[in-house]
């Protein structure tokens, strides 16, 4: 009789912990999947985010209200930092926006037509100076982007440099972390903070390791928005020719037959002044046209950089 009392305790015993078990051996197999996952990503881009964008995704990721099935998997919840990942939604030219955050994308990926794989790297103009180059060795392929974000003195917001993914079936997601670069203490302009992202695949092939490595390296500089713009025009004895005023719209400045160089003169938003030089090339049938880079102000406080035409025929 003892032991058929005990027989029945283990058995209700082991019913009871049934659930917890399903729960535990529910979170190895999910871990394995999320970890199996993770392998197949790849580093694809960076997402340039200002002050409580994405805020909402993530006050949804707060721990409150979430079942967890072990203290061990509540602690590491916990402890881990918070990181929220935004869904990117593709558009036109590779340039992805992302569900619940505002901000820019720069990116690399890799693309495939009927005259084979080649790299396409993405940029939705936001970027004042990008630098695209490939590399190419007997053991590697290297793929860098170098760019800079201008961002307005005034602004009293963190400047977030946010890691983007693509993962194995091709969709695409940024990773929002909890730390940004504060810019509104810098004086003067110039480069103040920089961040590089970097990833390394290696695959076998034809008995041969290659490896595809990937690096997006971006700088943040302080500066002012452009005010006023105005272009001078002078000839070969130092004569001002003419005074043209520049508007936003205007992608194409034409010049004078006898205009032997240009000032381009910008005030900025606190008044002062930056002239630059440009020499204009006479008696060549097909002149090629000055590009001077213009930065406006954005509506998030990241300076929005626009190529100004000067003369060309």
């Amino acid at each position: 009789m003892r032991n058929d009392k005990r027989n029945i305790y283990m058995r209700r015993l082991a019913l009871a912990l049934l659930p917890a078990l399903f729960l535990q051996g529910c979170s190895l197999a999910r871990q394995e999947l999320q970890e199996t996952a993770r392998k197949q990503e790849k580093l694809c881009g960076v997402l340039v985010t200002v002050g409580d964008s994405g805020k909402r995704l993530k006050e949804e990721e707060n721990l409150e209200g979430k079942v967890f099935s072990s203290i061990q998997e509540l602690e590491e919840a916990l402890a881990a930092p918070l990181t929220v990942e935004a869904e990117g939604i593709p558009g036109e030219d590779r340039i992805y926006t992302f569900e619940g955050v505002e901000g820019h994308f720069l990116g690399i990926f890799e693309e495939e037509d009927q005259a084979g794989s080649y790299v396409h790297f993405a940029n939705d103009g936001s970027f004042g100076e990008v630098k695209a180059e490939t590399k190419v060795t007997d053991t590697e392929t290297l793929n860098r982007l170098e760019a800079v974000v201008m961002v307005d003195l005034g602004l009293q917001e963190p400047v977030y440099l946010n890691p983007v993914y693509q993962r194995g079936d091709g969709t695409v997601y940024a990773e929002l972390s909890g730390s940004g670069y504060l810019l509104g203490g810098a004086l003067g302009g110039g480069e103040v903070y920089g961040t590089t992202y970097s990833s390394r695949e290696t695959k076998e092939y034809q008995g041969k390791a290659e490896t595809d490595a990937r690096e997006l390296s971006l700088a943040l500089k302080a500066g002012l928005p452009v005010k006023t713009l105005r272009i001078l025009e002078m000839d070969g004895e130092n004569r001002l020719l003419g005074i043209q005023e520049i508007s936003r719209e205007m992608g194409e400045v034409p010049l004078r037959r006898e205009t032997a160089y240009v000032i381009v003169e910008e005030e900025r938003r606190d008044g002062s002044l930056k002239r630059s030089l440009y020499d204009v090339e006479q008696g060549t049938g097909n002149q090629e046209s000055i590009v001077h880079k213009v930065y406006y102000p954005g509506e998030d406080g990241i300076l929005v950089p626009e190529e100004l035409n000067i003369g060309g025929h």
